[in-house]
């Protein structure tokens, strides 16, 4: 795939209509946009600094149940570097004993980092073959964080609105 059709693919995503399936739908649109064999978004779980759950994974065109999985280290320990694209020789780069057992050549992902500077989670990708340009993939996953950023704090005010409606409601 060129590179501008790629980019066209990944501009889609920002289109995608914040409907219950828009997670899904984000992966699905990530795995086919990179040709990819996984593709997944995940939220760091409240009251922790390494542990994070899937709001979805995709892997080879089908969706895969959500999971929780833990980090190394904290997201503050780790360098600076807020995305990460390894087209070849991942597993050696990458400490990650999942990217062995699912034998991923190439892995990238970056972080999801809301208005205020918090990390809220990751989205990331994985391929068992080298992929062909770290520049374009690192440009796709900057668009779909992007996108995914957006439904996370959605989300957020979401839940803070119905507290609050709830919460006005119990004071009556």
């Amino acid at each position: 795939m060129n590179s501008d059709e790629l980019l066209r693919k990944a501009a889609e995503a920002l289109e995608l209509v914040p409907i219950e399936s828009v997670w899904d739908d984000l992966v699905t649109h990530l795995g086919h946009t990179l040709n990819v064999d996984w593709a997944f978004v995940s939220k760091l779980l409240p009251g922790t600094e390494t542990k994070l759950q899937t709001l979805a994974a995709w892997h080879r065109g089908r969706p895969v149940q959500d999971f929780e999985y833990q980090l190394t280290a904290p997201f503050d320990d780790t360098p600076a570097q807020d995305l990460c694209v390894h087209v070849r020789d991942a597993r050696n780069h990458v400490p990650n004993s999942w990217l062995k057992r699912v034998k991923a050549e190439s892995f990238g992902q970056i972080k999801l980092i809301g208005s205020l500077g918090q990390v809220r989670g990751l989205l990331g990708i994985a391929h068992s073959q080298p992929l062909e340009r770290a520049d374009l993939v690192e440009a796709v996953l900057r668009i779909y964080a992007f996108k995914a950023v957006i439904e996370l704090e959605r989300e957020l005010a979401d839940e803070r609105f119905c507290r609050q409606l709830l919460d006005s409601y119990n004071t009556r």
